[in-house]
């Protein structure tokens, strides 16, 4: 099912924040924690404005850097969330400090 959901992101003509999002939150809710990283990499880089992640998108992935113990990409996550102010939302600081302790990186 997610590997149509993700056919249907790269066929459509445009993709949009909520796309994304969507896709991203069904890997990583189903425990498809690389894919649901590759393709916040992959939305990142592909054409989107920064100001199109925004903190559902941080939110989506972030389960999926600290079941992978991917810290990597959860402090990019982290910096970004700083970077535009995204770290004052509770929910959000709540899931990176879910992501450091899953990582154990103090």
């Amino acid at each position: 099912m997610i590997s149509d959901a993700v056919l249907v992101l790269d066929r459509m003509p445009r993709q949009d924040t909520i796309s994304w999002n969507s896709v991203i939150s069904g890997c990583s809710s189903n425990g498809l924690n690389s894919e649901a990283i590759e393709l916040f990499i992959r939305m990142w880089t592909q054409g989107q404005e920064l100001d199109s992640v925004d903190s559902v998108t941080l939110l989506s992935v972030l389960p999926a850097c600290a079941q992978s113990r991917y810290w990597f990409a959860g402090r990019v996550v982290h910096g970004y969330s700083v970077k535009t102010g995204l770290i004052g939302e509770t929910s959000l600081a709540n899931s990176l400090l879910d992501m450091y302790s899953n990582c154990s990186d103090w």
